[in-house]
């Protein structure tokens, strides 16, 4: 089965990656702030990919769902 990070994971890379950014630009370390605005991207890629996770699951949960109804009601089971 397909893993996807969670959105508290990607919300954390977020704030750590804008965290570092500021830091960066405060003190001039080009160096920190450009890892800190990779690590923020990074966690805005993670927030899609859980919520496109979260999609997906739900929405194979609702085929299985209709399936399992319409092959219930096709065998006479109403319920």
């Amino acid at each position: 089965m397909m893993s996807f990070p969670t959105t508290n994971e990607a919300k954390k890379d977020q704030y750590v990656g804008q965290t570092k950014q500021n830091v960066g630009q405060t003190f001039g370390s080009d160096s920190l702030e450009s890892r800190g605005q990779a690590q923020q991207n990074t966690g805005l890629i993670e927030e899609t990919t859980a919520n496109l996770g979260g999609l997906l699951g739900g929405t194979v949960n609702t085929v299985g769902g209709v399936l399992q109804g319409t092959l219930g009601a096709l065998g006479g089971n109403n319920k």
